[in-house]
């Protein structure tokens, strides 16, 4: 995977490997970057342990039974509640995860690894069932409070289609286009959320299960040293530090999200 950031000044272009991430501090704490730089690392499926999808499902539906601390009767409601906002079904939540962890030889599907399917498995429904007021807040998280918090954000998040370019999707985070003005401690979550959504949807998008997710991260003229240093942007990192873990680790060892790269652009 490369990472690609712009130099404006020198007007030049570097690329970077996940070896060099290391030596790079996007977060001050250094189990953030190794999460991420090991996420951009998952290639999917390992061990082979189901031939076909249908051999799959069987044995992720059987691993979910003998763990009804996550998934009993009474939690699946908790840990599946995101599936009502786009309509899916259960089935299609493994199919995704299953889709992340297929094994491969020579670019083709040969089977699945359902352990690692279900460990991710597992991480979503702790992460989701014990952060469901962190990520809904109110008013609940429907379509209509999707389209509002996409007019507050103004498209700083997008997802593009790249087909031309092999199939899948990009996601570009414009944070030139965040009204820092308006960033309190009340509309961060909001923006969280919209996120949260975003890769949901994507989730469920054969062609980026298939071919990989490009992100752009572009920074230009996005002050985040000097806004964290107000008042105002002391205050709003602290109330979001909790919401920030979650979503990390939501992101990184949780979701069946599959990245073909990851550009910052600065």
């Amino acid at each position: 995977h490369d990472f690609l950031v712009a130099d404006e000044s020198a007007a030049t272009l570097c690329c970077m490997n996940t070896h060099t991430m290391s030596q790079m501090r996007f977060e001050p704490e250094q189990e953030r970057v190794d999460a991420l730089e090991g996420f951009l690392q998952d290639e999917g499926g390992v061990v082979l342990s189901a031939a076909t999808k249908e051999e799959a499902m069987t044995l992720m539906k059987t691993k979910m039974q003998r763990a009804p601390n996550l998934f009993s009767e009474a939690r699946l409601p908790l840990v599946l509640w995101t599936l009502q906002i786009f309509s899916k079904t259960q089935e299609q939540l493994l199919e995704a995860f299953l889709a992340h962890a297929a094994v491969r030889h020579e670019d083709v599907v040969v089977g699945f690894d359902c352990e690692k399917a279900f460990k991710r498995l597992c991480v979503y429904a702790e992460v989701i069932s014990s952060h469901k007021r962190l990520f809904t807040q109110d008013p609940p998280l429907d379509l209509d409070a999707i389209r509002l918090v996409e007019e507050l954000q103004a498209k700083t998040v997008s997802i593009q289609d790249h087909g031309a370019l092999g199939g899948g999707l990009v996601l570009l985070i414009a944070l030139s286009r965040f009204d820092m003005e308006a960033i309190t401690p009340e509309s961060m979550p909001k923006f969280s959320r919209y996120l949260f959504f975003v890769l949901h949807s994507m989730i469920f998008d054969a062609d980026s299960q298939e071919h990989g997710i490009i992100a752009i991260n572009d920074y230009k003229d996005f002050d985040f040293a000097g806004f964290f240093k107000t008042n105002r942007g002391r205050k709003i990192n602290e109330t979001a530090e909790r919401r920030r873990a979650a979503m990390l680790k939501l992101l990184t060892q949780g979701m069946p999200l599959k990245f073909k790269c990851m550009w910052w652009i600065e």
